[in-house]
């Protein structure tokens, strides 16, 4: 048995309800309640050999964290998706909006395209991604967040009915920025890679 200290970089499984172990909940979130959200605090936790497991951490984030990010995408552009196919005729002052819903159309047909070049990818990992993956995930939360305020717009009052699909879909778009990795945490990451 032993303690892991803060230095160090391992995958360790742990029960719940092991001490030191606190389970710290979030709820009556805005949107996506059924996800569980929350935190755990950790501390002075008894951890046996048994429970580290031998893997390069590093090695292990770097492998699955672009088919992390590529689920988040997939989430995004089916949410942007839901909400564009959700405007179906624009009429009456609905028309100055036009020029909007094509752009997002466009930026839609962009982002699934590219989304399906990084899941052949992902089944081969020959050579470098097709795209940058994290300017990706975020062009998609961005794409997401700007449909479901373009449906809004359309759909005007009828949408603020808490029952309504729109309703719903715009409280999920509103989750996005603050989802792990946050918006600000992407933004840095781009910066930092140049």
């Amino acid at each position: 048995t032993g303690m892991l200290h803060n230095d160090v970089r391992k995958i360790v499984a742990f029960h719940l309800n092991q001490p030191g172990v606190e389970v710290l909940p979030t709820t009556d979130l805005l949107a996506l309640n059924a996800s569980k959200s929350g935190a755990i605090k950790i501390e002075n936790v008894e951890i046996l050999p048994s429970q580290i497991f031998d893997v390069d951490f590093d090695a292990f984030v770097k492998s699955v964290r672009p088919v992390f990010l590529a689920f988040q995408t997939s989430f995004c552009v089916g949410l942007a998706a839901a909400s564009l196919s959700a405007i179906h005729e624009l009429s009456g002052v609905a028309v100055s909006l036009t020029e909007q819903l094509a752009e997002r159309r466009a930026e839609l047909a962009r982002v699934s395209d590219q989304l399906e070049q990084l899941a052949v990818w992902l089944e081969t990992r020959d050579g470098a991604a097709p795209m940058n993956i994290v300017r990706l995930r975020l062009d998609a939360a961005h794409l997401a967040t700007s449909a479901t305020q373009l449906e809004l717009a359309i759909r005007g009052g009828q949408a603020y009915s808490a029952k309504s699909a729109t309703a719903r879909r715009v409280r999920e778009a509103l989750f996005l920025p603050v989802q792990s990795p946050t918006e600000a945490q992407l933004q840095w990451e781009l910066q930092h890679s140049v």
